[in-house]
């Protein structure tokens, strides 16, 4: 099976209880899976079989190749809280004085304030149990965040505050560089998704130390500020950049525009001649390393911060060039198709103003209800997740039900690792607890966390 779990970011180069539950999951062993970011040599990963995980322990997970059907046996899963009837029981996020729904050009970022992320409940976009998962990963990653600001990957440092007392903090045998701009940026954005700024939130002062940290990491540059952090790479700028958006679309604080005006302008100048972005400013790029880049720029362009006239329309040709013939499905560095990328090319179609109902949308959308969320590449749930949500495709509520579940069933409850998730595969033990993490708060935050790009304005019900 092949999974996508980060780390070029980092590189150079259940509603139900889901007990015993049989899960629809679209995981096969013909599928693609060069890493979507790596840590080893390019050559080595793309070369390299895939190889066969499981989820973290004490999750049994039991493959059914006849049937794709994935079994999770949780005996420590997390009981359903009691729901009182009523009131609506209050959720923690942005003030609820404004609804921090921010008009964008293709779309808007949703309501992510407490009464939004109430009101999604009430609606059956999210449950409680849900809302519950992102609060208690919120709690884990404030509490991992260091005395500077930031937050890093590797969770073991002696200097952090958690001081190697979770397990799974990081594997880097090669010792490749793990630039904190990506780590802080993933937090940040985790953060944003369920409405906390620096300006309101119970976690205010929380996000706002990361975007004092994000600021001080800025490298001399004459092209912009860059973010990739010393040795870093352009997943550090994407990432941080995106997060740097976000916190200005959602609140206009106009201390932000000089400095995401810089990143801004540094990330067009990153992008090589072919219109994608590489691991260093104009290199050989990838689908993975641009869609960071697009999704950061075209938040940005919410708050009238805009690249050159050619950025984007440069980058959809590229993202095209990685399509099959069909322009169904999408790949990594060439068209050979895969789920993964096939995801994240549909998600940025759609930003490019495409619409589900065309063809070669509908289709590879299909593909991707059909195949269903994995059990743990959450580089892939999370684009998924958007893909489905933004087209409002008939799929996505299975989709979102089955994945949901999987990880309310599957978020560690005990301990200094209470609220957070670890899968162990070929790239989730690279990326660590802090990576997977944010990943998940952010994949159940996604009714709430934008306004689906087409159709229908009310979130869809799990």
């Amino acid at each position: 099976m092949a999974v996508v779990l980060l780390l070029a970011m980092l590189t150079v180069g259940g509603g139900g209880d889901g007990r015993g539950e049989a899960l629809r999951l679209g995981w096969t062993s013909d599928e693609s899976d060069a890493p979507l970011m790596r840590l080893e040599s390019e050559a080595n990963e793309l070369e390299q079989a895939d190889e066969a995980t499981a989820a973290a322990e004490p999750i049994q997970v039991a493959i059914s190749p006849d049937q794709m059907t994935l079994q999770v046996d949780s005996p420590t899963a997390k009981p359903n809280p009691v729901v009182p009837d009523s009131p609506l029981r209050a959720l923690s996020g942005g003030s609820d004085a404004s609804s921090l729904m921010v008009n964008l050009a293709g779309g808007r970022l949703g309501d992510r304030s407490g009464a939004g992320r109430s009101a999604a409940v009430a609606s059956g976009a999210a449950t409680f149990e849900s809302e519950a998962a992102v609060d208690d990963a919120l709690r884990w990653l404030a509490a991992h965040q260091h005395n500077d600001g930031g937050w890093s990957f590797r969770l073991d440092d002696p200097h952090g505050p958690c001081q190697g007392e979770c397990k799974n903090p990081l594997k880097n045998p090669d010792d490749a560089p793990t630039p904190r701009t990506a780590a802080t940026g993933l937090a940040l954005l985790a953060f944003l998704g369920a409405g906390h700024t620096h300006q309101s939130g119970e976690y205010s002062e929380t996000v706002r130390r990361g975007i004092y940290f994000l600021r001080g990491q800025q490298l001399p540059s004459d092209y912009g500020v860059d973010l990739r952090s010393t040795q870093g790479s352009m997943y550090g700028h994407g990432i941080a950049s995106f997060a740097l958006a976000e916190a200005f679309a959602l609140t206009g604080d106009e201390d932000l525009r000089d400095l995401l005006e810089g990143a801004t302008m540094y990330s067009a100048w990153a992008q090589n001649r072919q219109g994608g972005w590489g691991y260093q400013p104009g290199g050989p790029g990838d689908i993975t390393l641009t869609a960071w880049q697009i999704m950061a720029l075209k938040t940005a362009e919410q708050r009238e911060i805009s690249s050159p006239t050619d950025v984007i329309p440069r980058a959809k040709q590229y993202v095209l060039s990685l399509a099959n013939p069909e322009r169904n499905r999408y790949g990594y560095k060439t068209p050979e198709p895969r789920l993964s990328t096939t995801a994240i090319g549909l998600v940025l179609m759609l930003y490019f103003g495409h619409q589900p109902g065309e063809t070669e949308m509908t289709e590879g959308l299909d593909w991707i209800a059909f195949k269903g969320p994995s059990p743990t590449d959450v580089y892939y749930d999370y684009y998924a997740m958007l893909a489905l949500h933004h087209s409002q495709h008939f799929g996505r509520m299975d989709f979102a039900r089955t994945l949901r579940d999987h990880l309310l069933a599957t978020q560690a409850t005990e301990g200094h690792e209470a609220g957070s998730w670890h899968f162990v595969d070929r790239y989730g033990s690279v990326g660590g607890r802090l990576y997977t993490t944010a990943m998940c708060a952010l994949i159940l935050q996604t009714p709430y966390r934008y306004v689906p790009l087409s159709g229908s304005e009310k979130p869809f019900k799990l």
